[in-house]
């Protein structure tokens, strides 16, 4: 445990479901797919489980609207009445992101909170992906009354989390990155973002099996 606040955050494990054992204030959920197959048959397995795990969240929700899976979540019934918090590039979510410019190493967006504009978002972190999940802490942040200045400003410094497009060093002029993709739609965000990092040089992909 980080810090000495009153706030214990906590990345759930949903691979084996033990996640809904948490029953925690609030919840981030970025996005549903078929995966972890070892112990999930079918999506439907999967979004089941995620439900079961709405239902013990005490306060809040956030979830991303430009997923088609975490969207499913929000046509579903709750045995409660839930405080639902949605955001993303699409539709017309709480929290918007727009006036989006992702560079070869950072990443910019405007946020507007239920139509009024709350400010910039800058991160030192490139790839859009980035951009919704920092999004999504803001969203959470400000629920437990976090001022969005402050968020942005911790958001700002943050440098990137390990084996997450985690840049391992450069030599002769080629740069080595680590990252813990592992399913589509994760090696595609990477993908985009190696690109876009790479410019007019070439991507290399060395794949662990």
């Amino acid at each position: 445990h980080l810090g000495s606040g009153k706030v214990f955050v906590v990345e759930a494990d949903d691979s084996d479901g033990s996640f809904t054992s948490y029953h925690p204030a609030g919840a981030i959920i970025t996005n549903i797919e078929l995966d972890h197959v070892d112990n999930f048959a079918t999506l439907a397995d999967i979004d089941r489980i995620f439900s079961e795990f709405v239902e013990t969240v005490q306060e809040f929700l956030v979830i991303c609207g430009d997923d088609a899976g975490a969207s499913r979540l929000l046509d579903r019934p709750r045995n409660r009445a839930l405080k639902v918090i949605t955001y993303g590039t699409q539709g017309s979510p709480n929290l918007a992101l727009d006036r989006i410019h992702l560079a070869p190493k950072s990443s910019t967006a405007r946020l507007t909170f239920n139509g009024r504009v709350l400010g910039e978002l800058k991160l030192a972190i490139p790839g859009r992906h980035n951009l919704l999940n920092a999004a999504a802490a803001i969203a959470a942040g400000m629920e437990l009354g976090a001022p969005f200045h402050k968020l942005v400003e911790g958001l700002a410094s943050f440098s990137g989390a390990r084996r997450r497009f985690e840049i391992r060093g450069e030599v002769s002029g080629v740069t080595v990155i680590d990252d813990y993709g592992h399913h589509p739609t994760e090696i595609k965000a990477t993908l985009e973002t190696a690109s876009r990092y790479s410019g007019a040089g070439r991507v290399i992909v060395i794949y662990q099996p």
